[in-house]
């Protein structure tokens, strides 16, 4: 599977491509809400169908990929956390 096509199926092209300024501006008039399914993780990728460029009569469907990040300014107790979630996801292999 090529490389940034997460779970989906080939064909598949991955690349970030900039948009228009006309492309931009409509796309941010067209919000979507996102619901991430529990348990994802970074490089996971959603579909959202028929929300992507549009081309003629033609649109097509937009890809999401999830991005995990911890924040940096975290505390001592946040750290203590993180270290149990992980202590436990390990235990649980």
């Amino acid at each position: 599977m090529p490389a940034g096509c997460g779970a989906v199926k080939p064909p598949c092209n991955s690349a970030l491509i900039p948009p228009s300024l006309p492309q931009a501006r409509e796309g941010l008039k067209r919000l979507a809400t996102l619901q991430v399914p529990p348990k994802s993780s970074t490089g996971r990728m959603l579909r959202l169908k028929g929300r992507g460029l549009s081309f003629e009569d033609y649109v097509g469907d937009q890809y999401v990929e999830i991005l995990v990040v911890i924040p940096a300014d975290i505390n001592d107790e946040e750290i203590a956390l993180y270290t149990r979630l992980q202590e436990l996801s390990l235990s649980d292999s």
